[in-house]
């Protein structure tokens, strides 16, 4: 299962790309898949982008992309306020 607790919790400096490639190194996951899922979930051409110049929604599609970094099989989305 893949799971990001809060969204918005990234260094505002680190782009986009950095942002997942941290997350992969942490896992310890080949970043082979950094790329695959920014383009996955429709931020590829903005992968080199600071965090803090995302939108909200670019903010959730890169929450997304690292939940799929582990290739899981289910994915649970919660937006409760």
């Amino acid at each position: 299962m893949g799971a990001v607790l809060d969204a918005s919790a990234h260094h505002p400096g680190r782009s986009a790309r950095n942002t997942i490639r941290l997350i992969a190194s942490l896992l310890q996951l080949s970043t082979s898949r950094v790329d695959e899922v920014l383009n996955l979930v429709g931020l590829g051409g903005v992968g080199g982008r600071q965090f803090r110049a995302l939108s909200l929604g670019m903010k959730q599609r890169l929450a997304l992309a690292i939940a799929l970094l582990t290739s899981p099989q289910y994915l649970i989305l919660d937006e409760t306020p």
